[in-house]
């Protein structure tokens, strides 16, 4: 419920703005895909949850023939959740989210859709192996979860956004 009326807020709030300008206004249309990549890669074991994490935008993001969002804009994702890997084989993991990006002007646009995670590979079932005839095999751990530089991520626009030109 939260997240939806912080949409209606949000887009309430770009209706405004649109009119208080005196120059053109232009509709990035809700649907509209913004192509990004990871800036470095991410590993599980240095994530924490609340964490930002930088991408690029990869392409130009145009509304009605105008650039709104020009390519290498950088955009900030946020750890939601991290888990490094533990003993007993347990691989580490994390999830990130990318919730919007501002346009020239400085009009947010919320994303749906900009998830990104990782899981690093279980070593369970060797660490119960190993364990069974060495109390050292518990101590086995998991892999971290890896997110390699220029991963592409793809979010799409929420809700119509008016955009002052």
């Amino acid at each position: 419920m939260k997240k939806v009326l912080f949409i209606v807020f949000f887009a309430f709030v770009s209706v405004l703005s649109a009119f208080a300008q005196n120059g053109e206004t232009l509709v990035l249309k809700a649907g509209t895909p913004v192509n990004m990549k990871s800036v470095s890669t991410l590993n599980s074991r240095y994530l924490s949850e609340g964490n930002s994490v930088d991408f690029i935008v990869s392409n130009d993001v145009v509304a009605q023939g105008v650039t709104v969002i020009p390519s290498g804009s950088v955009v900030k994702g946020y750890v939601l959740s991290a888990r490094r890997a533990t003993v007993f084989g347990i691989g580490g993991e994390f999830f990130i989210s990318i919730d919007g990006i501002y346009a020239n002007d400085g009009t947010y646009i919320p994303l749906t859709g900009a998830t990104v995670s990782a899981s690093g590979d279980d070593n369970v079932v060797l660490a119960i192996a190993c364990g069974l005839f060495t109390v050292v095999g518990f101590l086995i751990n998991g892999d971290d979860a890896f997110l390699p530089s220029n991963t592409p991520v793809q979010g799409i626009v929420m809700v119509n956004t008016y955009i002052n030109y």
